[in-house]
């Protein structure tokens, strides 16, 4: 399963305890109990050389912009976690959640 069908229960979870409905709880992206089948190094290196093979440039500068975005994110949380709970989240979809299941 994915890091969003984790946050989604955790947020259904946390809506819950704090009294509030939650009629559905729908995961579009799970791949099901099992999660995905592991690829090991050699199947995601064999991938990642399938698609460079047939997009070229274009695919090595979206893994290039991918890889940044994750280090940006883990940038941001590492400042998060150091500056303690009181400080509001820099996105709005965290503050929005925030705001629908405070804080135990």
């Amino acid at each position: 399963m994915s890091v969003s069908s984790f946050i989604t229960f955790e947020v259904a979870q946390k809506l819950l305890a704090a009294g509030r409905d939650v009629q559905a709880l729908i995961f579009l992206d799970a791949s099901g109990p099992d999660g995905r089948i592991r690829k090991g190094r050699l199947g995601h290196r064999w991938v990642h050389f399938k698609n460079l093979l047939k997009q070229g440039k274009p695919y090595l500068d979206k893994l290039k912009q991918e890889r940044r975005g994750e280090r940006l994110h883990a940038e941001e949380m590492a400042r998060l976690k150091e500056s303690g709970p009181e400080v509001a989240p820099a996105c709005d979809e965290a503050r929005s959640v925030a705001q629908f299941a405070p804080a135990s």
